[in-house]
């Protein structure tokens, strides 16, 4: 079966939401609460979608962790200490760098120790990390589901697993940014293809 791609998003940008079938699948649901016509998920067409969509998440979400860790890396050999930034003058606010000098001006503490503006870094890496680790794993449980439900059956979905695939509808109907659509004409892979305004 076919991935109804375009009755689905036009159905989902209507105001509906993507559900759990009652015999399997997905299908939208629209605002007044009734099934739309045409927009029925089969199994195997979400396996389809999800083999290029899958991979897509998966890169991005490798390449998360990757740029984390550069960013980390970066951050301890050179940027570390722009963003711990100094007190200032004799330990006021005035020429205060970084986050010890956005700490200070807005009165959180008199003189912020060095740790505080390194923990709160490591944290937004952390969380980060720990982000893109968790979409990556969504993503997978959701293939491996579809992968081991036998043929000629329909898989059963869980709300959230429907909120899922609805948002990688969602994000894969999405029109390229300028900034992609420059770099693929710089490229020359843009021939023929139609691009965002």
């Amino acid at each position: 079966m076919a991935f109804p791609l375009i009755p689905v998003v036009t159905a989902l940008t209507g105001g509906g939401q993507l559900v759990a079938h009652s015999s399997g699948g997905l299908i939208v649901l629209s605002s007044t609460g009734s099934y739309v016509a045409g927009t029925y998920i089969s199994t195997a067409a979400l396996a389809s979608f999800l083999t290029g969509t899958a991979v897509v998440y998966t890169a991005g979400a490798a390449t998360l962790v990757v740029s984390t860790f550069s960013l980390a890396y970066s951050t301890a050999v050179g940027a570390g200490i722009a963003l711990v930034g100094t007190a200032g003058w004799f330990g006021t606010t005035l020429g205060a760098t970084g986050l010890t000098g956005l700490l200070m001006r807005w009165g959180i503490l008199p003189a912020t120790p060095v740790w505080v503006p390194v923990v709160l870094g490591v944290a937004i890496l952390g969380f980060i990390i720990v982000f893109g680790w968790l979409l990556a794993r969504r993503v997978r449980r959701l293939k491996d589901k579809i992968t081991n439900t036998p043929n000629n059956e329909e898989a059963q979905f869980t709300k959230r697993e429907a909120r899922l695939v609805e948002k990688m509808i969602l994000n894969a109907s999405k029109p390229h940014s300028r900034m992609y659509n420059w770099l693929m004409k710089i490229l020359g892979r843009l021939k023929g293809r139609p691009t965002s305004a």
